[in-house]
């Protein structure tokens, strides 16, 4: 099993890489995300005001339509509203109007974000991952927002998350990096396609690696960790299994200034 790389932030003009370790054949990817994407995600998140919204305000705005149903699922009519509420929320702390350029950019972003988590292909997409996932375009520090999500997989409110909760975080924190990516590779030079498919693929096998090392090591008696089982486990070591989780922290690689 190779290791994982070190996250390194890239200078400017450069490309963003990182390693995502898999259990299959191919032993991972290799993920690169280029200068023109990171310049572009930028624009989007500084010109729409959402680089200083609160994460749990911006998670209440996706799941305020599926708190009644299950499985909590959004129509692309119901995920259009919730993007509505998001950045009308958004909108309003800006000095200006947002220009049409960039209202065009964040139309076709939300679309590649819907088709994304539109992993069956059925036209719906599940809220609470969906919610999980754009967490990463928030304001916020990666422990304050890992926090959240703890608290928002949570469903019976036993401060603990399953081993498939874990899983579905990681996965969903994944499919928002493999979709403003350049490129996707296996590992051992194996080609590997790079359309919607692939990359939910690769995000699915390396939340499962992920969550694995991390029950792996903690070894939790009722299959369950706490926040702090979690924050433990990365800071003794787990930042060198997952590196990428730092990426949660879109100021360490997406400029704001």
């Amino acid at each position: 099993q190779p290791e994982p790389s070190p996250l390194r932030v890239p200078p400017p003009n450069a490309p963003l890489k990182f390693h995502l370790l898999t259990h299959d054949e191919h032993r991972g990817y290799l993920i690169a995300i280029g200068a023109d994407q990171i310049d572009l995600l930028n624009r989007i998140v500084t010109g729409t005001g959402l680089h200083s919204a609160d994460a749990s305000t911006i998670c209440r705005f996706i799941t305020v339509d599926a708190k009644s149903r299950r499985p909590t699922n959004l129509t692309r009519k119901s995920f259009k509203s919730a993007m509505k509420r998001i950045f009308a929320h958004t909108f309003k702390t800006l000095p200006t109007a947002v220009p049409d350029s960039t209202q065009a950019e964040l139309s076709e972003f939300t679309d590649r974000i819907f088709l994304s988590f539109d992993r069956g292909k059925q036209q719906k997409v599940n809220a609470i991952e969906l919610a999980c996932g754009f967490t990463v375009l928030c304001s916020g520090r990666k422990s304050d927002k890992l926090e959240h999500l703890f608290e928002m997989l949570d469903q019976d409110k036993d401060s603990l998350v399953s081993r498939d909760d874990i899983t579905k975080f990681l996965q969903s924190f994944l499919t928002v990096l493999t979709c403003v990516s350049s490129s996707l590779s296996y590992l051992d030079g194996t080609p590997c396609g790079t359309d919607s498919r692939a990359a939910s693929k690769a995000a699915m096998a390396g939340a499962e690696w992920a969550a694995s090392q991390v029950f792996h090591t903690l070894k939790p008696r009722r299959d369950k960790i706490c926040f702090d089982d979690f924050a433990d486990w990365y800071t003794r070591g787990g930042y060198q299994n997952i590196p990428w989780l730092e990426l949660l922290d879109l100021k360490k690689w997406c400029s704001h200034r």
